[in-house]
């Protein structure tokens, strides 16, 4: 499940990595481990556009006020994601200590495909992922469609 929030006054602490836990007056929010958060900067209906999403990695609930600790999955500044309908959910994040940059696109919390940029073959490369499979169905150049092997 994904949560939107927003934290005008904290929000460069957690794009930065520097704030990694909150407490929150939610009341019986059915936060879990596993669960993204999607924090903004600023307020509701006055957005600067730049927000991160996080996963949830602990959460403890007392009365009407929820603690939770997460960790920092990407920022985004221009994309609206994710997208949900009653069916499926679509999440797409950016790695931000990853050596391959590139936007990984979840379909129901699970690799669908991932488009980074290979250092090595100094071009975009695209990696396609079956539901089933935690390796990838296609590795190819995303210029040429010729399959990468490394």
């Amino acid at each position: 499940m994904i949560f939107h929030l927003h934290d005008p006054a904290r929000y460069q602490a957690i794009a930065d990595g520097a704030c990694t836990a909150d407490l929150r007056p939610l009341g019986p929010l059915p936060l879990q481990p596993g669960d993204c958060l999607a924090y903004f900067d600023g307020h509701p209906g006055r957005e600067t556009g730049r927000h991160v999403f996080a996963e949830v990695t602990f959460v403890h609930s007392q009365g009407a006020e929820t603690f939770f600790c997460f960790r920092l999955l990407s920022q985004l500044s221009s994309i609206t994601v994710p997208a949900s309908d009653s069916q499926h959910q679509l999440t797409a994040f950016s790695d931000p200590d990853d050596a391959y940059p590139g936007m990984a696109i979840d379909l129901d919390g699970v690799t669908a495909a991932v488009v980074e940029w290979h250092p090595t073959h100094q071009t975009l490369v695209v990696r396609a992922y079956r539901a089933d499979a935690e390796e990838p169905h296609r590795y190819y150049r995303w210029d040429t469609g010729a399959p990468l092997d490394s």
